[in-house]
Formats: C-alpha cells, structure tokens, sequence
C-alpha cells in the first residue's frame, strides 16, 4: 500500500495528484502536487522538497503563514488556486527563489508588519517567472521602513514579472547588477518606485496610481546606472503610459514629466503631487525631450529653453483662434528692456526641437515701468518668443 492516491490521465505527459506519501517517490515524469488541507501536503515547502524539477505545485486556497524563509530551489511552477494568501513578517527575505526556470503565480501575498530591510521575494535565478501576484504591506510615505516586494540580485537573464499588482510596499523592486528580463502589465500603487541600480530591464505596458495613490516616481535610474541603457527616457516613459521616471544619471537629476503650479506655497519635486512652482524649475528639471505641464497661473519669468522639449498650458489643445480657452497660464516679463538695441525676450530658445503650446504671452507687466509706449501700453518685452 502505498498510503496515497495516484492517478494518470491519458496524455503526453501525466498530471499526477500526488497526497503527502513518501511511498509515491517511484513516481517518474511531471507530476502536479497539492498542498492545502490533509492528506494532501499541508504546507508549500513540503511540497517543494517532494517535488522533482518540471513539477507543478498546485497551492489551494487559504492562508499560508511563513515562519521561516520559502525556499524556492527547484525548477517548480507554484500556482495559486483561487488565490491563497501567503503571509510574512521580520526582515530579510520571504520567499527565496533559487533555482532557473521556476515559476510564482496567482498567490495574494501580503506583508503585515512594519519590520525595515524586508525583501518579500528574493529573484536571484535565471528565467524566473512572477506573473498574475497581488503583494502589498504596510508602509505609509513618509515612514523610513525599506519594504519590497523584490531584490534582484545581479548578472539574471530571461526574466519575467507581468501582470502583478504592487502597493503599499517602498518599492515594487530593487534591480542590481546587469539583469535584463522583461517587466510588463504591472500595476504599481503607493509606492517610491521600481529602482534600477544597474539593471537592464525591458518596462513595458506598466500602469501606475494617480492622486493620492500615485508613486512618489514609477521607475528610478540610480546614477550608478550605466549611460548605455534607457537612452531615451521619454520613449520608456511612452511605452509604460507615460510613467513618471526620473534619470538620476543626470545632474541635477531629470523627471520624464515634470508639473508646474505657481499657487504651491513651496517648489516640490516636479511630480503631479508636487509641482515645480516656477516654468525655469521645470525646464532645469525635465530630462531632454520630455514634457513640462504648466497649471493655470502668473508666471513672471523670463525663459531659456536650452533642451529639446515640450512645454504645455493648460490650453494646449485648444485652438487659440477659434476655440473656447479656459484658464490661461499667463506669461509676464520679468524685467523691462524693450529697447531693440538690446531686446528682452521672454521666451529664448536656444535648441531644435522644443514645442510650446497653450500659453498666453503678455508683455506689459504691470508691476513694471519701461516708459515706452505701444497703442498706449507701457510695454517691457520686445519679443515673446526668439
């Protein structure tokens, strides 16, 4: 007797549901185990020791706390059945995935204290895959907790994390070392950000939170990071529904997007929750060829444009003809030189390639006295744009 159950369906390779036996070790081939309530395995790393390389692990719903670190070292796809809850707490890492070609799907996955230097997944093999995962903690902005979801460790290829959603953690990832794979369809909320250290990930497809629950950035390239990946910044930014990424191999470093609001009491650092609040900041902050959102507002500023860019009002999109304009973000000189001898301008593009649209020019600034008349108007700027 073999104190167990096995059964093979007539097919290329068997699905085998293999309950807790050691007797059913003569099996040969793929085989599928189950964990969950007895007799079947009653925990997830029972079944990873009985299991061979090619197996799947089959995890049925309910709660899993760990105790100790999962250690994931074998070439196993663990699916979760109607999404099991894996729980973690302490530091360090949670579950630990060693071995090339392994696979992590459909778990929900929560951490649930406040320990610091928690990794919940260790990627540290070749080939792994993470997809259809819901992993999230506790961390709250502000708070000084080093909280992730996953540490890649250096020198992976063939990588694969898609389709995860990932909140409330400090970061989504932390990628070192020179680590490509791909990272796509993910939805990352509450967060600071993916943090690319010196990794070569391929972003694609990404959403990420708005308002009070957007991240503080998506995705950050440390200045370790080397000069020849992410060479274009905007077009990562395009092709992850326009994330908000920001270059720190620059200095100072770059925002793929940068928003301004002169009603902020305070200049922040240029994300849609908080704004530059001058148009200079934002030019000084975007990375070359991204964009710069002004809200509507005085802003009294004299401008250099010396990058490729995009800088957009408020009524970027309407025509200034024929279309009704809302709020205007209304440009005045910030000093009075209207003599052509010298010519004040107040926007100078010195670079190809920069779009400005939506805004309203206004050479006479009020609080400014040049004492040249135009149709009656004291005017302090020669030319708008030059």
């Amino acid at each position: 007797a073999l104190g167990g159950t096995a059964t093979q369906p007539a097919q290329d390779l068997p699905t085998i549901r293999i309950y807790n036996s050691p007797a059913a070790s003569f099996l040969t081939g793929p085989k599928t185990l189950q964990v969950g309530a007895a007799p079947l395995f009653t925990t997830i790393q029972e079944a990873i020791d009985a299991a061979s390389a090619g197996d799947t692990i089959n995890v049925t719903s309910g709660t899993y706390i760990l105790t100790e670190t999962l250690r994931v070292n074998k070439d196993v796809t663990l699916v979760g059945i109607d999404h099991p809850l894996i729980q973690v707490s302490g530091t360090g890492y949670k579950i630990s995935m060693t071995a090339a070609g392994a696979t992590l799907q459909g778990f929900w996955i929560e951490s649930t204290d406040k320990a610091d230097q928690q990794a919940i997944i260790y990627v540290a093999a070749s080939n792994l895959t993470i997809q259809d995962n819901k992993i999230w903690g506790t961390y709250v902005f502000g708070e000084s907790q080093v909280s992730r979801a996953m540490v890649f460790t250096g020198g992976l290829s063939g990588l694969t994390i898609v389709n995860n959603e990932i909140y409330d953690l400090r970061q989504p990832g932390y990628i070192s070392g020179v680590t490509t794979g791909t990272i796509s369809n993910n939805f990352v909320y509450r967060t600071r950000g993916w943090v690319v250290e010196q990794g070569n990930m391929t972003f694609t497809g990404n959403t990420w939170g708005s308002g009070v629950d957007a991240n503080v950035f998506d995705i950050a390239i440390l200045a370790t990071g080397s000069p020849t990946y992410y060479t274009d910044v905007p077009a990562l930014s395009e092709a992850n529904n326009n994330a908000s990424i920001e270059d720190q191999r620059t200095s100072p470093a770059t925002l793929s997007i940068v928003y301004v609001d002169a009603s902020v009491t305070a200049s922040g650092t240029g994300t849609q929750n908080s704004p530059k609040k001058t148009i200079t900041e934002g030019i000084t902050r975007v990375v070359a060829g991204g964009t710069v959102y002004v809200a509507a507002g005085t802003y009294v500023e004299d401008l250099t444009i010396d990058k490729a860019m995009t800088l957009l009002g408020p009524n970027a999109e309407i025509d200034p003809n024929t279309g009704v304009r809302g709020d205007e973000a209304i440009l005045l000189p910030a000093t009075s030189n209207p003599d052509p001898d010298v010519c004040s301008v107040m926007a100078y593009i010195s670079v190809s390639d920069v779009t400005v649209k939506g805004f309203t020019f206004n050479g006479d600034n009020p609080a400014l006295t040049s004492g040249i008349l135009i149709n009656g108007v004291d005017v302090d700027a020669c030319e708008h744009i030059a």
